[in-house]
């Protein structure tokens, strides 16, 4: 019994040293660029939280833990394509690309941000054309304050 468990602990710490150094050799300008675009758009958050009276320290580390969490999002798209080259290794197909799974979860991931950024500098009061304030849900009230669109019954939003 003591030699399969010693056996199996060996096999799962082995997997995940694979999966750790596949994860390493696969950071890029991408994961940079999400790195990057996370602390702004935490930072945009909370100086629009600051500036219009909504910050709460609840608020702050919930965001916090909600960037923290898309490390297993990216982690399941790499151990995915861990898998898919793996696979085609012991077939011995060069597929000619790697990393795809990953990427895809970091460029979505960075457009997410992107998006969140940009509605935070709209809530803090960055100027910003009409078409973006109606992609956010936002208009100006008769006074030019940005308020947010509360949508009509029947529209599905």
């Amino acid at each position: 019994m003591e030699l399969t468990q010693n056996a199996g602990t060996k096999t799962l710490l082995g997997l995940i040293t694979a999966v750790l150094a596949y994860f390493w050799n696969s950071i890029n300008e991408i994961m940079v660029i999400l790195f990057i675009v996370l602390v702004v758009d935490y930072i945009a958050g909370v100086v629009q939280g600051l500036l219009n009276g909504g910050f709460s320290w609840e608020k702050a580390w919930k965001g916090i833990v909600k960037k923290v969490m898309y490390a297993p999002v990216m982690l399941i798209g790499f151990i995915g394509d861990y898998i898919i080259m793996y696979v085609a290794q012991q077939i011995n197909v060069d597929l000619g690309f790697s990393g795809v799974i990953g990427l895809a979860a970091c460029i979505y991931l960075i457009g997410t941000e992107g998006f969140s950024i940009i509605q935070n500098l709209l809530l803090i009061g960055v100027p910003a054309p009409e078409f973006l304030l109606k992609i956010f849900g936002l208009m100006r009230d008769n006074a030019g304050k940005l308020v947010k669109i509360s949508p009509k019954d029947g529209d599905g939003i």
